[in-house]
């Protein structure tokens, strides 16, 4: 059930980007279908991993966010502020809200320097790249550092750099496109944060030994 209402929820904001958009609208069936299939898949993933607790309700909403903003962005090549903002506040809230029950600051603290991590490294990113990364990808990765902290935002980054320049690397061999082809980073992101989401202990223990 909370695999169908965050795949429900998921293509409702995908949708309401994707109206006008007349690629997505012939394709709307599949994309349902496909967004319906992976936030089933992942939030029983989740369910599996984690039980019924809290943690299940905040990993299933940040399926839906990254779901979202991965697929607006790898259609329109936005992250769209209605989107990620939201999520931002929600990750922010939750540790907030659980600072304050278990009086400690230790979850608000691993909530905002997530955020501050990763906003820092896109930040300087963006200013030396000049162009190259928007404010969007800040944001965003901004949003996956408030739910998932400092270390794991930052290793979700490598993986999306990594998988971002490998799939570049087979673009360009291939002649589909070169290196001045806006390549959406979003979707990237998206599936670093959900590969830390499930993989982050073994990914960090390996991090740790290497």
């Amino acid at each position: 059930m909370a695999g169908l209402l965050t795949g429900l929820a998921a293509e409702w904001l995908v949708r309401r980007f994707l109206m006008e958009y007349s690629r997505a609208a012939r394709m709307a069936g599949v994309r349902a279908a496909f967004i319906m299939l992976c936030a089933g898949w992942l939030t029983a993933g989740v369910y599996t991993r984690f039980g019924l607790s809290e943690k299940l309700i905040l990993y299933a909403l940040l399926i839906l966010l990254l779901l979202a903003a991965g697929l607006i962005d790898l259609y329109l090549q936005i992250l769209p502020n209605v989107v990620v903002l939201p999520g931002f506040l929600a990750g922010l809230g939750y540790y907030s809200v659980k600072s304050v029950l278990e009086m400690d600051a230790r979850p608000l603290a691993f909530s905002v320097f997530g955020a501050l991590a990763g906003g820092a490294v896109l930040f300087l990113v963006i200013r030396v790249s000049r162009g190259g990364m928007g404010l969007g990808d800040m944001k965003f990765l901004m949003m996956i550092g408030a739910f998932m902290g400092p270390v794991n935002s930052l290793i979700a980054l490598t993986l999306a750099v990594i998988l971002g320049g490998a799939l570049g690397v087979i673009l360009i061999a291939a002649r589909v496109a070169n290196r001045k082809t806006p390549v959406p980073f979003g979707p990237f992101l998206a599936v670093g944060a959900l590969t830390m989401i499930f993989y982050d202990a073994p990914i960090r223990q390996w991090l740790a030994g290497a």
